[in-house]
């Protein structure tokens, strides 16, 4: 089925139940009675039974989120010819395996700091998401001059409070909800990267209560619009003016 936010967020099986998202290839929503939700990347690999990644678990990892993850995903299995299922438990082998002691490197590693979180998350959502520019100018201007230079591990959801708590006290209303969904955006990023070991962002509360609009086109509008609609002829079309009568 076409997964969206709605059916998700009332996603409630009576058994375990795997769910396949027809508009992203390969990406499933597995869900329990129990309320977890799992987002999954199924691929088969030449001569090889079906291939199955976790990615994250929702809505940590939001729809549009978790397509562009299992789009990286199949890039990789397609176009690289790679075995990510594969790449994934050589890696945990490597890292279970004994090694021989090594003497300390001459300098210590450059710590990951919410900055180089920023610069990556911009690098990800250029292309993939079309308010990109927004989240970049809202990192910029609220995150960066209170976090910037911290390392990302040491930012935990009390600093999250903390920053929308300020906003709020300046005079922000549902700007802070904005603040806060960029916030989510960016560590979902991280924890997909393995960056941070938690989420500090997840099931938090937001601030203010928001309302759908209530407006609706004016008769000159809807004219326009049912010109625009019989220069694209097609089902869609014809959909909208089934509505629109």
């Amino acid at each position: 089925m076409a997964l969206t936010d709605r059916f998700l967020a009332g996603l409630k099986p009576k058994a375990r139940t795997v769910f396949f998202d027809t508009k992203s290839r390969g990406l499933a929503m597995r869900a329990s009675p129990a309320g977890s939700k799992t987002w999954l990347f199924v691929y088969r690999a030449p001569g090889k039974a079906p291939q199955w990644i976790t990615l994250g678990t929702y809505p940590d990892l939001a729809l549009v989120d978790a397509r562009a993850a299992a789009l990286e995903q199949r890039h990789a299995v397609n176009v690289q010819k790679r075995d990510p299922a594969a790449e994934r438990r050589e890696a945990r082998s490597r890292a279970d395996a004994p090694s021989e002691p090594s003497p300390p490197p001459p300098s210590q590693p450059k710590v990951f700091s919410f900055a180089d979180l920023a610069k990556l998350y911009e690098t990800f959502a250029r292309g993939r998401k079309r308010s990109w520019k927004d989240d970049v100018a809202m990192t910029n201007r609220y995150l960066m001059p209170a976090w910037g230079e911290l390392p990302l591990r040491s930012i935990t959801r009390p600093h999250v409070h903390e920053l929308l708590d300020t906003l709020v006290a300046k005079g922000m209303t549902i700007g802070v909800n904005r603040v806060q969904s960029v916030i989510s955006r960016l560590f979902t990023i991280a924890l997909d990267r393995s960056l941070v070991d938690a989420h500090p962002v997840a099931r938090m509360i937001k601030r203010f209560q928001e309302r759908a609009s209530d407006r609706v086109l004016s008769d000159e509008e809807l004219r326009s619009l049912w010109e625009g609609l019989d220069g694209r002829p097609g089902r869609a079309s014809d959909a909208l003016r089934l509505r629109l009568l």
